[in-house]
């Protein structure tokens, strides 16, 4: 007779189906280079250190990124 398995495989896709994560949404402000502001709701933010520090998802192609690293 052999011993069940103490592990068993899991695909990563059944993974995903029954977790939950909570991410905050945040509001991100920026100045476009024209000096209008520019709002942006983002989602995945978190701090980093503690030296006011933020960070937050973005595509490059989105202009808070740009005004952001400006």
């Amino acid at each position: 007779m052999t011993e069940p398995s103490r592990y068993s495989v899991v695909e990563p896709d059944e993974v995903w189906e029954s977790f939950f994560s909570v991410a905050p949404l945040v509001l991100v402000g920026t100045l476009e280079s024209d000096g209008a502001p520019d709002i942006a709701p983002k989602h995945q933010a978190t701090p980093l250190g503690s030296h006011g520090l933020f960070g937050f998802v973005c595509r490059p192609d989105h202009s808070t990124l740009r005004n952001a690293v400006a």
